[in-house]
C-alpha cells in the first residue's frame, strides 16, 4: 500500500512537472513569435473572383483561430494568368504560386514552400490536402463555389472555404531539441526521486 502511495506521489509530481514544462515552450514560442507545435489552427476563408479570358483578379479574406486561442485575419487579393493547364497567381503578399493539372485533379507549389493537392470542380467546389516542410505545416480543407455571372469568356464567382493545419516540429524546432530547449530532464532522475523516496520511507519505519 505504501508503495502504491509513493507511485501515486511520483505520478503527480512527473505530471505537474511535465505540464510547467509544456507551459514553459509554448511561452518560448509566443516569445519569438512562432506557433508551438502541436498547435491546430481552424481557418476560414470568402472570396470574390472575375475571369475575362485568361486573365483573373479575386480578393479574399480569411480569418483563423488557433487551440491556443490566438485569432489572426488578413485580406490578399490576387491576379492571375491561367491557361487551362498550367496557372500562375501573384499574390499582395509578394508570394506567388503554380497550379498545374487537368480536371478533376490539380497540385499546387507556393513561393512559401507549400505543396497543395486539390480534387474537385471550379464551378461547384472541392477538397484539398497541403503540407509545408519549410514551416512545418499540415492539414486539408474544403471550399465551396458559387458563379454569380458565367457567360462566355467572363465570369464572376464566390467562394466559401475552411482548412484545418497542424503545426509539426520543423528544422528549427528540432536544434532547439537538441540545444536542450524541448527535453524534458531524462527519466532516470524521476526514477531516482522514486527510489531515494521509498528509501526514507524504509528508513522512517
Amino acid at each position: 500500500m505504501a508503495k502504491l502511495g509513493y507511485d501515486a506521489s511520483f505520478q503527480t509530481l512527473d505530471r505537474k512537472y511535465r505540464d510547467s514544462l509544456t507551459a514553459k515552450v509554448d511561452r518560448g514560442y509566443e516569445l519569438i513569435g512562432k506557433t508551438p507545435p502541436g498547435t491546430l489552427t481552424m481557418i476560414f476563408g470568402a472570396a470574390i473572383k472575375a475571369k475575362v479570358g485568361v486573365a483573373e483578379w479575386s480578393k479574399e479574406a480569411k480569418a483563423q483561430i488557433d487551440s491556443n486561442g490566438k485569432r489572426d485575419g488578413k485580406r490578399t487579393t490576387s491576379q492571375s494568368f491561367d491557361a487551362g493547364v498550367v496557372k500562375y497567381t501573384k499574390h499582395s503578399d509578394a508570394s506567388d504560386s503554380l497550379t498545374v493539372g487537368v480536371k478533376p485533379v490539380k497540385a499546387k507549389i507556393t513561393s512559401k514552400g507549400e505543396g497543395e493537392l486539390t480534387v474537385g470542380f471550379d464551378e461547384i467546389g472541392s477538397g484539398s490536402a497541403f503540407y509545408n516542410p519549410k514551416q512545418a505545416t499540415f492539414g486539408g480543407g474544403v471550399k465551396l463555389t458559387a458563379k454569380v455571372v458565367d457567360l462566355p469568356g467572363v465570369t464572376l464567382a464566390t467562394e466559401l472555404s475552411i482548412k484545418a493545419q497542424i503545426q509539426g516540429l520543423s528544422k528549427e524546432d528540432v536544434d532547439r531539441a537538441l540545444k536542450g530547449w524541448l527535453v524534458p530532464q531524462p527519466g532516470d532522475v524521476n526514477a531516482k526521486w522514486l527510489q531515494e523516496q521509498q528509501l526514507k520511507a524504509r528508513c522512517s519505519r
